[in-house]
């Protein structure tokens, strides 16, 4: 067979291989969550608007994917897994904070990237919980129409933290009967152990209740006592 015949039957099987069509540029739809801690690991999902490039073996039959898909997240790279129908999923592991640029490398030459940045927020250490008090009345006996008398009560204070500022309260002292205020008064401000205020009731009945509330709602009431009228 002579040269020239060699060179033409090569040119002819060179023009009959096939060839690849160009593969078009992707989107990425979807990237789910796009946030985490400093200190977690998220499983990411991203929604593709079409799949990885796959190589078919109709012997088989088998198909494998051209390249490995990768999730890239400012300068880390991961592995995304294949879940079908252009959707993969991949962890993220713990990352600095920042906003990072999200992207898709489909390991066949193309890549996508994603207009919302992916945003690892600080670790919120849990703050101590605020001090609050709760409150007792010492008993109060049965009291006479305007002489003034001493109300106590206990004041204990809970979750006080050590090494902090000592507890300062403010509340308002009422009195009540038949469901009417006669009389009020704010206290404070004033921590923990005995608290006394004077007070005068200027009418007489049978059923009279002090209660004591602060700004956290918290109360407490006294017992039941009556007020007889003045001599004079």
């Amino acid at each position: 067979m002579s040269k020239r015949l060699i060179l033409v039957l090569a040119t002819v099987l060179s023009a009959c291989e096939p060839t690849s069509p160009p593969l078009k540029p992707f989107q990425i739809l979807d990237v789910a969550p796009l946030t985490q801690k400093t200190n977690e690991s998220k499983s990411v999902r991203v929604q593709l608007d079409t799949d990885p490039s796959f190589l078919v073996d109709y012997g088989a039959p088998a198909a494998r994917m051209v390249g490995q898909p990768r999730l890239v997240i400012g300068p880390h790279s991961l592995p995304l897994n294949y879940l079908g129908h252009g959707l993969l999923e991949g962890t993220v592991e713990p990352l600095a904070v920042g906003n990072y640029i999200v992207g898709v490398n489909l390991g066949d030459g193309r890549e996508a990237t994603f207009a919302t940045p992916y945003v690892v927020t600080p670790v919120e250490e849990p703050k101590p919980p605020e001090p609050r008090a709760t409150y007792e009345f010492a008993r109060i006996d049965p009291q006479i129409q305007g002489r003034p008398f001493l109300v106590t009560i206990t004041v204990t204070v809970h979750d006080q933290v050590a090494g902090a500022p000592p507890f300062q309260g403010t509340a308002e002292l009422s009195v009540y009967t038949k469901g009417s205020s006669v009389f009020s008064v704010q206290l404070g401000p004033f921590t923990a152990g005995k608290l006394q205020q004077e007070i005068i009731i200027d009418q007489s009945g049978d059923d009279f209740v002090a209660k004591i509330e602060d700004a956290t709602e918290e109360q407490a009431f006294s017992n039941a006592f009556p007020v007889d009228p003045s001599e004079s």
